[in-house]
């Protein structure tokens, strides 16, 4: 079976372009290789800037029997173009959609799109892995957790899931990346000189419960990867030629004694690494802001979550 993973392309939107590579699909990539019969490529073209054309030459080439698309909801009319047409050129291969808006809105795109057979709906590092077992076994679809489809002219409806052990799932499949594309801007603003730079998910979700937030649902519940587990990744990463981290958790920062670990992890090590991290810092004291710059933290992300002064 040969799967092709990719990101929604976006025409209008270039925040994105040569930004950070798309984690989720290559955890999905790296969950999913446990089946021998099964190869994945990865097509990021959200983060590549391709057209909704070239999108499509790039899939089509490479031969799907499945096609995943991961969609925001920005970019989420550029992906079902790109499944309609990939669709309408082979109508054997399985189209399936995932990320926020289609878990969100997993119905309305069944209804609405014909050329769209399935939504995995939530995290997808389990029930993917076995929709693409059954597919190849032939085997029925009904029941598998968090997956939507048709049946009998109605939308079956997955439960979202959500995956409780983050340490139980293999690092993403960074060898389907092309880092040399990525990190040159960010938010739309350009990175002048960057050293070789991989992004990291060291948790998933969010403790906190702003009102202006999608993540308020409960399938995005907070849950964290041990120090050791993260600093394990780390290493893979040092050994690959990575020279800077980058945390792209909701908010890394939250939990002070797991920082703590991390950075004497590292300190112990001597690993001679940048890292950038997003997060709160409200409740952080100088000692750990002195101890993360020691183990090599000198960039931060900071959410502006009010328009007051006085809360600001």
């Amino acid at each position: 079976m040969n799967i092709v993973l990719a990101t929604s392309p976006s025409e209008e939107d270039k925040h994105g372009v040569r930004s950070m590579a798309p984690l989720s699909l290559g955890y999905l990539a790296a969950c999913v290789k446990k089946y021998p019969e099964v190869s994945v490529r990865i097509v990021d073209a959200y983060g590549e800037g391709l057209t909704v054309n070239q999108a499509y030459d790039r899939v089509l080439a490479l031969s799907p029997d499945l096609l995943g698309v991961s969609s925001t909801s920005f970019c989420f009319p550029s992906g079902i173009r790109l499944i309609s047409r990939i669709k309408s050129a082979r109508s054997d291969v399985v189209t399936v959609m995932g990320g926020y808006h289609p878990t969100m809105f997993d119905s309305q795109f069944l209804k609405d799109v014909p050329e769209l057979d399935l939504v995995i709906r939530g995290e997808a590092d389990e029930s993917f892995p076995e929709l693409c077992r059954r597919l190849l076994r032939s085997e029925s679809l009904a029941g598998l957790p968090g997956l939507s489809y048709r049946a009998n002219g109605e939308v079956v409806r997955g439960i979202p899931q959500q995956i409780e052990d983050l340490d139980a799932i293999p690092f993403p499949d960074r060898a389907l990346f092309t880092y040399d594309g990525y990190f040159h801007q960010f938010g739309g603003f350009p990175i002048p000189e960057v050293p070789p730079t991989a992004n990291v998910a060291s948790s998933r979700g969010c403790p906190y419960h702003c009102t202006f937030c999608p993540k308020l649902f409960p399938e995005w519940r907070y849950r964290m990867r041990s120090a050791d587990n993260v600093f394990q990744e780390i290493l893979e990463l040092q050994r690959a030629g990575f020279k800077m981290a980058f945390f792209q958790d909701e908010n890394f920062s939250y939990d002070i004694p797991r920082v703590e670990k991390i950075c004497h992890l590292i300190l112990e090590h001597d690993l001679k690494m940048r890292f950038a991290f997003q997060g709160t810092i409200h409740h952080l004291p100088e000692s750990v802001f002195q101890l993360m710059h020691r183990a090599g933290f000198d960039a931060l992300f900071v959410g502006v979550e009010s328009g007051s002064d006085a809360q600001l």
